[in-house]
C-alpha cells in the first residue's frame, strides 16, 4: 500500500463514500452477530438534522435498519461491547462538534434498540489532571474519546483516550485509566477515570495526535492508537503502537515513519478511491443521496483522511476486518467530511494492525 514500508502492510480494499457530511465520529462494532456503525449526527450541522439537536444513533450497513435516538445533546462518540452490555462515551456537544465540549458521559443499554439508555458522567475538562493547568486555551474542551479494555501494567483495564487543544502543533492526545468505583462491580458505568501524570510527552507533543482511536492487539501484546496530523495541507491517519500506554516515551511508528513527512508511512491517506459511491449492499439507508451527489464527491477538495475506526467482522461470509473514516477537507458542507468505508478481506482487526509492523 506504501512503498516506503519496510514491511508491507495488508492492502485496504477501499469501497468508496456511503454518506455525505458531516458525519465524521463513527464505530463499527458486532452486536449479537451483526455489524452495526454507531453514528454522531451533528446538529445543525449534518444535511438531515440541520434544525436539532446532536444524538447519536447505530444503523446496520447492510439493511440500513436504524436505531431510536440516543445521546441527544452529544457527539464526538465511540462505542464498544463489554459483558453483553453496550457502551458509548460521548461528548456534550448539543449543536455541533464546539458548542459546550465541557464533560464526557458514558451512556449504556444491553438492547442496542433502546429508547432509554441509562447515563452517568465519566470526565469533565476541569477536573484535575485532565487538561493541563498551563494550558493557553481560554476554556478548557473535550473532543473526540475512545474507551478499549486490555492489558496495562499487566492487569486487564480500561482505558480511554481523550482529545483536548492546547494550541502548539494542534490537537493532542491523553489517556486516563478507569478505575471500578467497587470491587464487586466490573460495570463500566461505574468506573472513575483517572488521568495519567503528563510526564515523558514532550516528544510525543512534537506533532498533532488528533481524534485517536485505541485497540488493545491480544495476538501481539500491544496497544495500538491511530489518530490523525498534518503537514503541507495534507492530513493522514498515523498508527504508532506500545506495551505501555501510559508511558508517552513508548509511543512508536512503523518502520519508514517520520516525524516530518506524515507521507512517508501513513496508515491511511487521502486517495481519489473515497470519492466514489460505495457499492450494494453497503448502505441502501443513505445510497440515493450520496447517487446524487456523485458529482460533487468527484470534484471535492480531498486532503484529509481522518476519524477512522476499526473492528472485526463477517463480511460476505469471511473474516474481515472494517473500517470507517472521513475524508473532504475539514471544512463545512456536504463534502467537507464525507464517511467512507474500507475491507480488508480474510484478516481479523488484530492481524491487520500487527502488518504495519512486521519485519520484512
Amino acid at each position: 500500500m506504501h512503498t516506503a514500508f519496510a514491511s508491507v502492510p495488508t492492502e485496504i480494499s477501499r469501497l468508496g463514500s456511503v454518506d455525505l457530511g458531516i458525519l465524521a465520529e463513527t464505530t463499527p462494532i458486532v452486536w449479537k452477530n451483526e455489524l452495526w456503525l454507531m453514528e454522531c449526527i451533528q446538529g445543525k450541522k449534518y444535511y438531515g438534522n440541520m434544525n436539532g439537536e446532536s444524538y447519536i444513533r447505530f444503523t446496520n450497513p447492510f439493511t440500513g435498519d436504524r436505531s431510536p435516538h440516543l445521546a441527544v445533546g452529544y457527539g464526538l462518540g465511540n462505542a464498544l461491547v463489554h459483558n453483553q452490555t453496550i457502551y458509548v462515551f460521548a461528548t456534550k456537544t448539543p449543536y455541533g462538534i464546539s458548542t459546550n465540549n465541557t464533560e464526557v458521559s458514558v451512556f449504556w443499554s444491553n438492547d442496542l434498540m433502546s429508547t432509554s439508555w441509562n447515563s452517568a458522567v465519566a470526565l469533565n475538562a476541569n477536573d484535575d489532571g485532565v487538561i493541563p493547568n498551563d494550558c493557553p486555551s481560554r476554556v478548557k474542551t473535550l473532543w473526540n474519546t475512545c474507551v478499549q479494555h486490555g492489558i496495562v501494567n499487566g492487569k486487564l483495564a480500561f482505558l480511554m483516550a481523550y482529545e483536548y487543544n492546547c494550541g502548539g502543533p494542534g490537537w493532542q492526545t491523553h489517556f486516563a485509566l478507569g478505575e471500578p468505583v467497587s470491587h464487586n462491580n466490573d460495570s463500566l458505568e461505574s468506573y472513575k477515570w483517572n488521568p495519567i501524570p503528563f510526564e515523558n510527552e514532550s516528544k510525543f507533543l512534537e506533532i498533532s495526535h488528533a481524534n485517536p482511536t485505541i485497540r488493545w492487539n491480544n495476538l501481539d501484546g500491544y496497544w495500538y492508537l491511530l489518530s490523525t496530523r498534518g503537514a503541507n495541507g495534507i492530513l493522514v491517519e498515523d498508527v504508532y503502537r506500545t506495551k505501555d500506554p501510559i508511558n508517552f516515551s513508548s509511543w512508536k511508528g512503523p518502520k519508514g515513519w517520520s516525524i516530518s513527512n506524515p507521507l512517508a508511512a501513513p496508515f491511511i491517506s487521502p486517495r481519489a478511491e473515497d470519492q466514489a459511491v460505495s457499492p450494494l449492499p453497503w448502505h441502501p439507508d443513505t445510497k440515493a443521496i450520496v447517487q446524487g451527489n456523485k458529482t460533487a464527491l468527484k470534484k471535492a477538495k480531498n486532503i484529509n483522511t481522518s476519524d477512522l475506526d476499526l473492528c472485526t467482522a463477517i463480511v460476505n461470509g469471511k473474516i474481515s476486518t472494517v473500517l470507517y473514516w472521513a475524508w473532504g477537507d475539514q471544512m463545512l458542507g456536504p463534502t467537507a467530511m464525507v464517511l467512507s468505508v474500507g475491507v480488508v478481506e480474510g484478516k481479523t482487526m488484530e492481524e491487520f494492525l500487527s502488518s504495519f509492523f512486521l519485519s520484512a
